[in-house]
């Protein structure tokens, strides 16, 4: 599956869902205005995000990928997204293989920024947490 150039605008829960699931590109996309989070993977693998804007949602954890393998975020941008619930998080992720290089989270309020298992390479963040 190969998403390019769109605009996923409030799609409905999570902006990209994938379930059971593998071989899936999203390319200089923007998902934005979201009520559950930005993106959901549950066993789901080889999946990349490039050159992706990430703004404006609400919900749970913004970013949430359980039992996943080989997931890139490369080159995206994370801001302003809220996050409603103390034990969600920015980030939640549970996996192997799981990257973010060249990204970019600024303004995003939550209590908390775990990361889980991912690994964050050339990343800026200027976050606030949640009052």
């Amino acid at each position: 599956v190969t998403i390019e150039d769109c605009r996923l605008y409030g799609s409905g829960t999570y902006g990209v869902e994938a379930d059971y699931s593998h071989d899936i590109n999203v390319n200089d996309t923007e998902i934005y205005e979201c009520t559950y989070g930005l993106v959901h993977l549950f066993h789901t693998g080889n999946v990349t995000f490039r050159d992706c804007s990430m703004h404006d949602s609400t919900g749970f954890d913004m970013i949430d990928l359980q039992n996943v393998w080989n997931i890139l975020f490369d080159g995206c941008s994370i801001t302003d997204n809220f996050v409603y619930y103390d034990t969600s998080a920015l980030i939640h992720s549970t996996g192997d293989d799981v990257k973010f290089t060249n990204c970019h989270f600024e303004g995003n309020s939550c209590a908390n920024f775990r990361f889980g298992s991912a690994e964050l390479e050339n990343c800026s963040i200027s976050d606030r947490m949640k009052e």
